[in-house]
């Protein structure tokens, strides 16, 4: 394992002196990426062996941090018109009652995007750039697009 660490610190020091190529530029994905699924593997592993242990023994307590186990819940909404009409209907037709029950990323924007004009649109939706603190200036991150998924555009 510490020798794909050294790997990886290694690949990205050649990436920051600017005398890589792109086949180091991507040796160096390649190499983060396998660190990643190494990581995703041992918290997959070790958490399976941390539940069997609480569950044999009970649970741990460190400061005011408790690990215990219990199942994972999620709640679903399981008809999203019949809710729509419940909401409205119990609170009496007051919209802001309504959007109160919604979650801050309730609304898909590119459904809405296609039942909107795009001046309605930017009136109810925008673009939140982050920003490097220091700078100001916009943050950057490594972005991928794989074409085996992308939409594919029509042609007019």
């Amino acid at each position: 394992m510490s020798d794909l660490i050294n790997t990886a610190r290694a690949s990205i020091d050649r990436v920051l002196h600017g005398d890589a190529t792109a086949e180091d530029v991507l040796a160096t994905i390649d190499v983060i990426d396998a660190l990643k699924a190494l990581a995703r593997d041992l918290a997959g592993r070790s958490e399976s062996a941390i539940i069997k242990w609480i569950d044999q023994h009970g649970q741990i307590e460190r400061g005011e941090v408790r690990y215990y186990t219990g199942p994972n819940v999620t709640i679903k909404c399981r008809n999203h018109e019949a809710t729509v009409e419940a909401v409205l209907s119990a609170s009496h037709g007051d919209l802001a009652a309504v959007a109160r029950c919604l979650s801050s990323s309730a609304w898909k924007a590119g459904a809405v995007r296609e039942l909107l004009p795009p001046d309605e649109m930017d009136g109810l939706f925008e673009v939140v750039v982050s920003k490097d603190l220091r700078t100001g200036k916009p943050l950057k991150h490594l972005k991928k697009a794989d074409s085996r998924f992308a939409k594919p555009k029509e042609i007019e």
